[in-house]
This record gives C-alpha cells, structure tokens and sequence, in this order.
C-alpha cells in the first residue's frame, strides 16, 4: 500500500505500493502527489510498478488526467516495471497509446 516520490535532476519517480488505491487516504495523497508534480514541469514523470499486485480504476483514471496535464506541460509520463497482469490491463484498455509504458 502506498507510494514513495523521490526527484532525481529532471525527472521524478513514484514508486508505487503492492496495491495503488486502497483506501480514500491513498487516493488523495496520490492525486495530490500527482498535481504537485505536474506544476513542477520535470522532463519525466516516472511512474514504477515493481511493487504493485493491484491497480484499481481511480487510480488509472488519476493516471491518465495527470498524463494529460503533464503532456501540456510537456513532461514526459513513463509507467515502467509492472507486472504481466497489470501490463495486459494497460495494452487491454490501451493506455499504452496514450502513455509510455517501458
């Protein structure tokens, strides 16, 4: 549960829990995460799914609106290292046209 931000130069990187969105107190402090990092206007947004087991829809949904306001700023949003199952889901619900997966 949870996640962990961390800058590094250009970019930011959220490390995601074994389950993103359990709880409205995750939720919130995930949107918040979320749009604080996309007014600072990082060349990357690196979202790292080692860790995550679960994704549920809020938390998608908050993923693709932040992609959005990053892309206007011209950030780069990257989800990266999840697993098989959450990686079918993103490509099932095609996320992977309108976001990076690596």
């Amino acid at each position: 549960m949870g996640f962990l931000c961390r800058e590094l130069d250009d970019r930011v990187i959220i490390t995601t829990g074994s389950m993103l969105m359990s709880g409205i107190a995750d939720f919130r402090a995930f949107e918040n995460s979320l749009r604080f990092y996309a007014r600072k206007q990082f060349k990357k947004f690196i979202i790292d799914f080692g860790d995550c087991v679960y994704i549920d829809s809020h938390a998608i949904a908050l993923i693709i609106t932040a992609s959005r306001r990053m892309r206007m700023a011209g950030t780069r949003l990257i989800m990266q290292n999840a697993n098989q199952e959450i990686t079918e889901l993103f490509h099932a619900i095609q996320i992977n046209k309108i976001i990076e997966i690596a």
